[in-house]
């Protein structure tokens, strides 16, 4: 039997039942910040949030109110977007070590380790800005996407180069080149989050 679950803000996540879509109402009176912070908690706790802001409610709103709800609306979709990609590296990674398979080898293991390295020096620096609220230099921040970008791509042609030449392992193989792929997919709702926030300050 196929049907549908809907929540509001105050629904206790605990109780629900084990399905992948929860839609989330926003009754009248409900901030769109109040949404977004529940659909935040059910993927968390493993769901697929899905917004539902009836028609009635957007028609009420003054301009001012459509941008701000478009603008809300928008940035819950690459956070759910982001927070998917995270789940899919974890999931892989952590059903790979559980069905104890090769792990992956130094030169993976390393490039991995510059990737991550990269990210987390950008991370910090858009952590600074947004501490800061110095939204105007966000174009600094999505000036470097092409240099991820780059960064992946060599390490996945290398993959590709290693596995042509040298006797490897085809579940060490294919978890390699998933979770670059995966992180590249990553990258992606990331840089669109920012271009939203840099583009929205800009129309202040």
């Amino acid at each position: 039997m196929n049907f549908s679950l809907e929540i509001t803000m105050k629904t206790d996540l605990s109780d629900l039942p084990k399905v992948k879509d929860v839609y989330i109402t926003m009754l009248p009176g409900n901030d769109f910040r109040e949404v977004a912070k529940k659909a935040k908690e059910l993927v968390q706790s493993g769901f697929n949030p899905v917004p539902h802001f009836p028609a009635r409610s957007i028609k009420n709103l003054d301009e001012t109110s459509v941008r701000g709800s478009n603008f809300y609306m928008i940035i819950l979709a690459y956070l759910t977007d982001i927070a998917e990609s995270l789940s899919y590296i974890s999931s892989k990674s952590y059903k790979h070590v559980n069905n104890q398979h090769k792990k992956l080898k130094f030169n993976q293991l390393r490039d991995l380790t510059e990737i991550k390295d990269a990210i987390d020096h950008f991370s910090s620096e858009i952590t600074t800005l947004f501490k800061d609220k110095r939204f105007g230099a966000l174009n600094l921040i999505i000036a470097q996407k092409d240099k991820l970008n780059s960064i992946i791509n060599e390490k996945i042609n290398a993959q590709i180069d290693r596995t042509r030449n040298e006797e490897s392992s085809p579940k060490n193989t294919t978890l390699y080149i998933n979770i670059l792929l995966e992180t590249k997919d990553l990258l992606k709702s990331v840089f669109n989050l920012i271009d939203e926030y840099s583009n929205s300050y800009k129309k202040e």
